[in-house]
């Protein structure tokens, strides 16, 4: 058993943000935590009391070698999984799962423009994700060596930020690839010497015969120059697959960052 589109996070350290300057470099650290109380079958609900909790520990590093070039690399570490699933006696199956997940290696390469009131970046991402270690019954990550390529655009003005892209990834094994799209809309703001937006970004994913759109707000804020933070809450919405496959998971990430 496997969670579906765990390569769905696309952003790239400083929060997609920075350093934009050459020889900057940084790293942030996250903490996700994800449930899912529900499995589906098609569209239907069965087999109900069915739940995951998932708590991951994300390390992840960015060096600037130019304006428009950087490297990247997102080391994912499961503290603990947890699937329970009832059986037809009425007791319940308990799968458990700790470890490394996949780290990913990425090349973001960015192109700014600046207009009247406005600016923003189009971005170019290969990637590429490197099997990881674990122990237990079963696995939330591929475990297998797998390409990708992100393609995006962001622009803002004073009070406004506007971002979409789309990704594939390729696994050479027998997990399936998957593409995605998202969107994010969004409002910066200041607070005296405090900055950031606040948006909502939405995901849709195509993985294995599934469909999913999954959605939530995202608060990012710059603390100082050097120290920056994020809140994620994101949501699946709406699942649909001819199998059977956890739905309906909430997903709560908070992270720091600093900044050199």
């Amino acid at each position: 058993m496997m969670t579906l589109a765990t390569s769905a996070y696309a952003e790239q350290p400083i929060f997609d943000e920075m350093p934009r300057w050459k020889g900057g470099f940084g790293v942030q650290i996250l903490q996700e935590y994800r449930r899912s109380d529900q499995r589906l079958d098609g569209r239907e609900k069965v087999d109900v009391g069915s739940e995951e909790n998932v708590h991951i520990f994300h390390v992840q590093g960015v060096y600037t070698w130019d304006k428009s070039i950087r490297m990247t690399v997102k080391v994912p570490m499961v503290i603990d999984a947890r699937s329970s699933i009832p059986s037809t006696t009425g007791a319940s199956a308990t799968q458990s799962h700790s470890g490394i997940g996949d780290p990913t290696l990425a090349l973001p390469l960015k192109s700014y423009f600046n207009l009247d009131g406005r600016s923003g970046s189009w971005t170019l991402t290969p990637q590429i994700r490197f099997p990881g270690g674990r122990v237990g019954d079963y696995t939330i990550y591929p475990h297998q060596w797998g390409t990708g390529l992100f393609a995006g655009y962001e622009t803002e003005t004073h009070q406004i930020i506007l971002g979409l892209g789309a990704s594939a990834w390729h696994f050479y094994g027998e997990h399936p690839g998957n593409t995605e799209g998202e969107f994010a809309l969004g409002l910066n703001f200041r607070m005296g010497r405090y900055s950031g937006h606040f948006k909502w970004k939405n995901h849709f994913i195509y993985e294995d015969e599934t469909i999913i759109y999954r959605g939530g707000p995202v608060l990012y804020g710059r603390i100082t120059d050097e120290i920056h933070g994020q809140l994620q809450w994101k949501r699946d919405f709406y699942t649909d697959r001819g199998t059977r496959g956890y739905a309906g998971t909430d997903s709560f990430r908070i992270g720091l960052a600093f900044v050199y």
